[in-house]
């Protein structure tokens, strides 16, 4: 699974250079504390990059290394510095409130890559400590705050941390209750832990699967991503062999999607239904229909090749990877998803951007 640095210098880098709104009021910053350890190693330099965010020039999630000499903080000392900055900058920041606090909950994402770059294990106690300080409170909650949500749910989701991107669902569905992304975030994490003891070769108990089901019905009740759920509901199925069942899901799918990624997927899940029946014609042409929507694509190329390797039409077989093999490797959404809304950050970056202004 890739680490946080990959979310931050791919999906979630996007060039962030946030739109500039005006200088800060405050000529010479807020008389933050002195620091053992920041973002950026001085009081001065932290007070900068405060500065940089609230007036909208600071790209976040930039790739990270510590300075010369220096190590990666940990957790621990990040959380402690935030409990020391916040109050100070919220007082003297020269800025109106609400943006002040916009500001220092975005600084709060920005220093939780950098230590989740070097150690997953603590940015979840370190985000929860922002959302409970920053976000949680905000009354009514507005589009930052559901921005802010999202994004902790997609890193989370990128990083395949099922326990960590259920709290984070649930604490949002707290501020946004009924948000269908949100509900269908807590699907993914049981699908997750599903999936991970299916690659683990254990047995699913009978609540397991319960779960996971039930997760996915919830979710469907949403039109906005009723089709993400049927075709996630289809792939549960797909993986626990009720290939029956499992074309049913991704058949009710099929007009609802219009991701072309997910259009691919639904004909990836059921070509492999369809073969796993025996209707091998049937899921070949399946797997056509997958790569009409992502020419060259990994996964359906070679699904079809062991189609055709299993039906002894081994020239076929071969065509298909040499063919594979010529093309310049495409991005395959199989690929991608594993990782849930990661595939939505850099629209959810920009977004937040524009709620920093």
């Amino acid at each position: 699974m890739a680490s946080l640095r990959s979310v931050a210098t791919t999906a979630f880098s996007a060039s962030l250079a946030i739109g500039a709104s005006g200088p800060l009021d405050a000529q010479k910053g807020p008389p933050l504390p002195k620091l053992e350890t920041t973002r950026f190693g001085t009081v001065e330099q932290t007070r900068d990059r405060l500065k940089q965010i609230a007036e909208g020039n600071a790209e976040l999630f930039s790739p990270l290394t510590p300075g010369p000499g220096s190590r990666f903080p940990s957790a621990q000392n990040v959380l402690q510095d935030l409990k020391q900055l916040v109050v100070p900058w919220l007082r003297s920041s020269g800025l109106e409130p609400d943006r002040a606090r916009r500001a220092m909950a975005a600084y709060g994402l920005d220093v939780a890559s950098l230590v989740m770059s070097n150690d997953m294990r603590g940015g979840p106690e370190l985000l929860s400590w922002v959302r409970g300080r920053l976000i949680q409170p905000h009354t009514p909650p507005n589009a930052f705050d559901r921005l802010w949500h999202a994004i902790v749910i997609a890193v989370f989701e990128n990083l395949g941390a099922a326990d960590a991107a259920q709290g984070a669902a649930e604490s949002a569905l707290k501020q946004f209750p009924g948000d269908p992304r949100f509900v269908l975030a807590l699907a993914w994490a049981e699908e997750q832990r599903l999936s991970v003891d299916l690659t683990a070769g254990r047995a699913l108990p009978d609540n397991k699967l319960h779960r996971v089901r039930s997760r996915l019905t919830d979710a469907m009740v949403f039109p906005d991503v009723r089709g993400e759920a049927l075709l996630r509901f289809g792939r549960v199925e797909l993986a626990t062999r009720r290939y029956d069942a499992a074309l049913r899901h991704l058949d009710d799918a099929e007009p609802l999607l219009t991701e072309p990624g997910l259009r691919y997927l639904r004909q990836l899940f059921r070509g492999r239904a369809l073969a796993s029946l025996g209707r091998a014609a049937d899921g070949e042409a399946a797997y056509d229909a997958a790569l009409a929507v992502v020419p060259g694509a990994q996964s359906a190329t070679m699904a079809k090749s062991e189609l055709l390797f299993l039906l002894g039409d081994r020239g076929r077989a071969e065509a298909a990877v040499d063919e594979l093999l010529r093309r310049v490797p495409a991005v395959d959404p199989w690929w991608i998803y594993p990782r849930g809304d990661a595939r939505f950050a850099a629209t959810l970056i920009a977004s937040l951007r524009g709620e920093l202004r």
